[in-house]
Order: structure tokens, then sequence, then C-alpha cells
């Protein structure tokens, strides 16, 4: 969690962005999320899926595609 944390404060720094969810899915036994990622970083967009694995009710691991 602490890794996340520090990975996503150091991009809100170098970049301003936006993410929108544009549908979720389940696949292989996991929760996939496709977003629409916007901002001032190279290329400005991107869509892109964030892949979640769930535990207990909690995220145990996040894959970004």
């Amino acid at each position: 969690m602490e890794a996340i944390k520090a990975w996503r404060s150091e991009n809100a720094k170098k970049f301003q962005h936006r993410v929108d969810p544009l549908f979720l899915l389940e696949r292989d036994g996991k929760t996939v999320v496709a977003c629409r990622l916007s901002g001032n970083f190279p290329n400005g967009a991107v869509t892109t899926n964030f892949v979640f694995t769930l535990a207990g009710g909690k995220i145990a691991s996040l894959v970004i595609e």
C-alpha cells in the first residue's frame, strides 16, 4: 500500500491527469476496469486497464495494462 501511495504522489507532482472509468468486467477471476487516462503527459491520453485481484473483499494486487 505504501508503494502505491508513493508512486501516486510522485506522478501527481509531475503530471496533472484525470482517470475516467469506461466499463468494468470480470476476466479470469479478476476485476478489470477499463479507463481513459488523460492529462499533460506525453501523448496526452490513453485507454488502459486496471486489473484487480480481490481477496477477502480487499485489493490483493493491481496490474495496469
